[in-house]
């Protein structure tokens, strides 16, 4: 789980493996980032909040582009190979 910098919305892993991004004050779920093909191990926002990462059981990070948290159109999914390492740092 991850909260963003600004406090606005929450990343979470699912069951279904993808990562679900939440209104942090309604508890609403604003999208479902989809790519995965394993249970993300580990969610990061980037400092500015424009991406968000996650690090999955099958090796692999995947990092979206968040213009908005709420259009599906804004999600700009990546993968970065297992040899990369992928840090956001505060």
């Amino acid at each position: 789980m991850a909260l963003s910098p600004d406090g606005t919305v929450v990343a979470t892993n699912s069951w279904d493996y993808t990562v679900k991004l939440w209104d942090a004050a309604t508890g609403q779920v604003l999208n479902t980032l989809t790519g995965p093909t394993a249970w993300a191990k580990a969610i990061a926002f980037s400092p500015d909040g424009a991406l968000v990462a996650a690090n999955d059981f099958d090796g692999q990070v995947r990092v979206w582009g968040l213009r908005d948290p709420q259009d599906p159109e804004g999600m700009r999914a990546g993968v970065i190979p297992p040899e990369i390492i992928a840090r956001f740092n505060d």
